[in-house]
C-alpha cells in the first residue's frame, strides 16, 4: 500500500468520524489495522464506541491502548467517561495492582533486578559483610521483581465483562446461575475448562463465565 492510499484512508475516517457516521468509521478502522500503530488503533476504536455506546468494548480497547503503551491524557478521559456511563469504579486493590503490573514493560521487572543486585554487591563491598547467609538474602530479594514477573504476573489473567455476564457455579450451563457481572467489569481469572473461565476476584463476583463475553488484557 503506498502513502498515498495511507494518507486517503486516514482522510476518509476522518472525514466519517466528523460527520457522525460511526458505524462506517469502526468498520474501515477495523479493516486498516495493519497501517495504525497499535496503541491509536485501540484508543480510535474505544473512543468510536463510546459514541456508539457499546461501553463494555469501549472500556477494553480503551485499556488496551493504556496497555500497549497509551497514556495520555485522551486516553484516560476517555476511559473515565466509559467509567461514568457504567456507573463503574473499580475498588478491588488486588485486581488493580495485577493489571497495573501487567501494564509496565518487561525491562522494568530486569533493570529492578539488575539495580537490586548491583546495590547489594556495593553495599557488602563498602560494608566488609563476609557471611553467606547474608549473600543468598541478597539475591534472593534481588530476584523478586523478575520472579514475580515470569512466575505469578504471568500466571495472571486479567479480562473485561462486553455485556452482562450470567455467572455459574461450575463451567457449564447445567449448574446454577448465582449472578450477573455488570456490563464492562474488570475481572482476575484464575484458570479455565474448555469455553469457561474462573473468576476470582472480585470476590463476590466469583464463578464461572464463558469466554465469548470476555476481552481478555
Amino acid at each position: 500500500m503506498s502513502q498515498k492510499d495511507i494518507t486517503n484512508i486516514h482522510l476518509k475516517l476522518k472525514d466519517l468520524y466528523v460527520n457522525g457516521k460511526y458505524k462506517e468509521y469502526r468498520s474501515l478502522l477495523i479493516k486498516n489495522k495493519s497501517i495504525i500503530p497499535e496503541s491509536q488503533f485501540f484508543y480510535n476504536l474505544g473512543t468510536v464506541e463510546i459514541k456508539l455506546k457499546d461501553y463494555g468494548f469501549a472500556r477494553y480497547h480503551l485499556e488496551n491502548s493504556i496497555i500497549k503503551g497509551n497514556t495520555n491524557t485522551e486516553t484516560l478521559h476517555n476511559l473515565n467517561v466509559v467509567k461514568q456511563y457504567i456507573k463503574k469504579v473499580d475498588s478491588d486493590v488486588f485486581t488493580k495492582t495485577i493489571y497495573f503490573s501487567k501494564t509496565l514493560p518487561s525491562d522494568i521487572w530486569v533493570i529492578s533486578t539488575l539495580l537490586l543486585l548491583i546495590f547489594f554487591a556495593t553495599y557488602f563491598k563498602i560494608s566488609k559483610i563476609k557471611k553467606m547467609v547474608f549473600y543468598i538474602c541478597a539475591v534472593l530479594i534481588s530476584i523478586l521483581p523478575v520472579s514475580y514477573k515470569y512466575i505469578i504476573l504471568n500466571k495472571k489473567t486479567v479480562a473485561i465483562a462486553l455485556e452482562k455476564i450470567d455467572f455459574q457455579d461450575g463451567p457449564t450451563v447445567l449448574f446454577k446461575k448465582i449472578g450477573e457481572i455488570p456490563l464492562g467489569e474488570k475481572l482476575l481469572l484464575e484458570k479455565h475448562n474448555g469455553d469457561w473461565w474462573l473468576v476470582s476476584q472480585p470476590e463476590q463476583l466469583r464463578g464461572w463465565v464463558k469466554s465469548k463475553n470476555l476481552g481478555f488484557l
